[in-house]
């Protein structure tokens, strides 16, 4: 089976408050290593750190690419959490890529496996950037989701 090495980055404000608890956190990577491991995918915490910001803090979605560019771990794939207060968020530095960013209250959902799977090289079902998909899927392969 193949593993993936994830860093985990906690984002708190200026004086350590506020984000994800430990807890909701180990809940969110144990269904979404539970979820990755049912398609034959391991997932392996190696690192776990607290990210201190409180502008990052605030809107870590605007400032993804600064938080990408100077906290992710180049050794393996990156996961920042945010707030778990709001409508769940997420961004991911590229498809595929290394680094996603997840907020608001998704503890209980899928969430993110969703920002995961687009680290991972998987577009959402309803992509038109490559084309319109045809109902029979017969260009599947060069439109949609690919």
């Amino acid at each position: 089976m193949p593993a993936l090495r994830v860093s985990v980055h906690l984002l708190r404000d200026d004086a350590g408050t506020g984000g994800f608890s430990t807890g909701e956190a180990d809940s969110l990577l144990a269904r979404m290593i539970a979820e990755f491991d049912a398609v034959g995918i391991q997932l392996i915490e190696v690192a776990r750190s607290e990210i201190h910001d409180s502008d990052l803090f605030a809107d870590p979605i605007d400032a993804a690419a600064g938080l990408f560019a100077t906290h992710a771990d180049s050794s393996s794939m990156n996961i920042f959490l945010g707030s778990p207060a709001g409508t769940i968020e997420g961004t991911v530095s590229g498809i595929p890529g290394r680094s996603l960013i997840l907020t608001g209250n998704a503890e209980g959902t899928s969430a993110l496996s969703h920002f995961m799977g687009h680290c991972l090289g998987l577009y959402e079902t309803d992509e038109t950037r490559f084309g319109v998909e045809l109902p029979d899927g017969s260009n599947g392969a060069t439109a949609g989701d690919l």
